[in-house]
């Protein structure tokens, strides 16, 4: 082998090693450069835009008031833009208890296969029992490590006065 082969451990330059990789404690380099051509692109479209939006926004408007329904539902669209979520009535006994959650479960599911919920609304319902479900979880855990610290403290009373009255 001779000794101008680049290796692993020895550096060819100051940024990296022999074989090619940047060596340890170097970032990598410079990065892309700032203003490249997608950046200037996308930066030319949108001053585009903005000069011949409303010029475009006012013919959809003429043309909705000459009576075309689809510029129509253009113009309504940006004035009352879809709603993404609705509150929903759910008729559901309050949930108290963990075993609440299975019959409103059940509920929701029959609601979201009858089409009166949409799935995404049935998921966000869903994702809310689901901490309903973690809190009541939490709350019983926290009943039962009471119920054990005052047996352990009943205990370790009991044995401190055994002992007592052995001494």
């Amino acid at each position: 082998m001779s000794d101008d082969t680049p290796t692993p451990s020895k550096p060819c330059g100051t940024d990296r090693l022999g074989d090619g990789r940047f060596a340890k404690g170097n970032p990598g380099g410079p990065g892309r450069p700032r203003g490249n051509a997608v950046t200037r692109s996308a930066a030319e479209l949108d001053e585009l835009g903005a000069d011949i939006g409303r010029e475009l926004m006012n013919v959809v408007i003429e043309q909705a008031r000459a009576g075309n329904l689809k510029a129509a539902e253009i113009v309504l669209s940006r004035i009352w833009p879809a709603r993404r979520g609705r509150p929903l009535a759910v008729d559901a006994t309050p949930l108290k208890t963990i075993e609440d959650l299975v019959p409103a479960a059940t509920s929701l599911t029959h609601a979201v296969l009858k089409g009166d919920v949409t799935p995404d609304e049935g998921r966000a319902f869903t994702s809310l029992m689901g901490m309903q479900c973690d809190l009541f979880t939490l709350v019983d855990f926290d009943r039962r490590l009471r119920a054990v610290d005052k047996v352990l403290e009943e205990r370790e009373r009991r044995e401190r006065r055994e002992r007592r009255e052995r001494q």
